[in-house]
């Protein structure tokens, strides 16, 4: 069973509840959504990118936005985890890039664009990463940071100062 509609025949419903929203989804899509992927089954391939952007779009609309993203993302790659917050109170972020042999591209924003202020170092390479400015439509502040292939695939980045 994949999909069960609500009464109204919607699989999706935005409800006002308090200051916020609850968006309810009457059907599995994450869990088709993933068991596609493990089971490398090319029909979810096309609407992986879908369901990826049904989820931004729904955060965005509530007035979220996200610090961090991938610039070059294809769906029909191998994805890129981006994790982030603060040790202490120092900000750190994962890049975790489950094809460890491709270059990833991330656009930072707000605090994360200040944090690249002088670049950002790369705790397991020992490596500093300076940011480039982000082309236009782009927001105003926001910068790129080009990371290149690592033997693991895995990036722990913190502002270098």
């Amino acid at each position: 069973q994949w999909s069960t509609p609500f009464g109204s025949g919607a699989l999706s419903q935005s409800v006002a509840v308090g200051a916020g929203r609850v968006v309810a989804l009457g059907l599995y899509c994450a869990e088709a959504y993933y068991a596609g992927e493990r089971r490398g089954d090319e029909r979810y391939g096309a609407a992986a990118s879908d369901f990826e952007r049904f989820v931004r779009d729904v955060v965005a609309s509530a007035g979220v936005n996200t610090p961090v993203g991938v610039i070059e993302a294809k769906p029909d790659e191998p994805l890129i985890h981006l994790r982030w917050g603060l040790s202490g109170r120092v900000p750190v972020l994962f890049v975790i890039n489950e094809e460890p042999r491709r270059a990833v591209t991330l656009q930072l924003t707000g605090e994360w664009a200040r944090a690249a202020d002088h670049g950002l170092r790369d705790l397991i390479a020992n490596t500093t990463f300076v940011a480039g400015a982000a082309s236009a439509p782009e927001p105003t502040d926001a910068v790129t940071i080009a990371l290149p292939p690592s033997p693991w695939g895995v990036h722990v980045l913190v502002p270098a100062e």
